[in-house]
């Protein structure tokens, strides 16, 4: 399922924001609204992330989904954020002497967000969530800087989370049940190739079919299904059938595809494989 980002665009107001003040915001004045945004990405995020939207995040081979959320949610839950403007300490923002929109500090038990101002609320909001991201996977050892230089291998992802609502937020991908999408057509191509079974030296007719694997191939577009043809209740007498079929799919932006059906059925291979004694 896809867990959709609340990118909030409008008026901003987030309820429990006020309630989590103690994550502390740097000064008073001009930065608030900026200080602001920033809380609520950060909220948004954890909430995200404990909804299981993460889960469809391509993360590093080292880096299991688990460790993913448990890495972000100690530093969402308990952080710093300034939004600076000239004259303040901490401005300009800088790594290493290069210019940056927001830097991080720190580790994620003590760990602290500086942004410049005029610069963040400048940007679009697909952009600041992507970019909040970051300093937060920094701070989890996810994103580590190299100089200067900053790796968005998992933040880039953020944006094809976000869906337009009066305000954007983030929403949990659905899971799709691919076995779901194409049971009913699998069934009914079973019945039409299996109708009898003869192996026992008499005629019997299908009892029901069951269908225990459909495994979609992104890369090849085609679906492999494996079935059991019943001829009896318990199948005491069953026939096990590999298809392979051609993959249905709905396109989605960020060109990403999506499973949605099967069609053009085709028995690879079938033998006696019965399920009980």
């Amino acid at each position: 399922m896809r867990a959709l980002l609340f990118l909030v665009v409008g008026l901003m107001s987030f309820a429990g924001i006020e309630a989590r003040a103690e994550r502390g915001v740097g000064h008073g004045g001009g930065g608030d609204l900026c200080e602001n945004r920033i809380q609520a990405i950060a909220y948004d995020l954890e909430s995200w992330i404990a909804r299981g939207g993460h889960r469809s995040l391509e993360l590093p081979a080292q880096v299991s989904k688990d460790a993913y959320a448990q890495a972000m949610t100690v530093p969402l839950k308990d952080f710093k954020a300034a939004c600076v403007s000239k004259g303040d300490q901490g401005y300009p923002v800088a790594v290493d002497g290069t210019p940056k929109v927001c830097r991080f500090d720190g580790d994620q038990t003590s760990s602290r967000i500086t942004c410049d101002s005029e610069k963040f609320q400048k940007l679009e909001a697909e952009d600041q969530y992507v970019l909040i991201h970051h300093e937060f996977a920094g701070l989890a050892g996810l994103e580590l800087p190299n100089g200067n230089n900053s790796h968005y291998a998992i933040s880039n992802q953020i944006s094809a989370y976000l869906e337009e609502t009066t305000v954007k937020k983030l929403a949990v991908q659905p899971v799709i049940n691919e076995l779901k999408l194409c049971e009913k057509g699998v069934k009914a191509f079973v019945k039409s190739k299996f109708p009898f079974d003869t192996s026992t030296g008499e005629k019997t007719a299908l009892h029901s079919v069951r269908v225990d694997k459909v495994e979609f191939n992104a890369d090849s577009g085609m679906v492999d299904i494996e079935a059991h043809a019943l001829f009896d209740e318990y199948g005491m007498l069953a026939t096990r059938v590999f298809i392979e079929a051609e993959g249905i799919w709905k396109d989605h932006p960020q060109d990403v595809s999506t499973p949605a059906g099967c069609q053009a059925y085709t028995v690879k291979a079938s033998f006696r494989d019965d399920l009980a004694d």
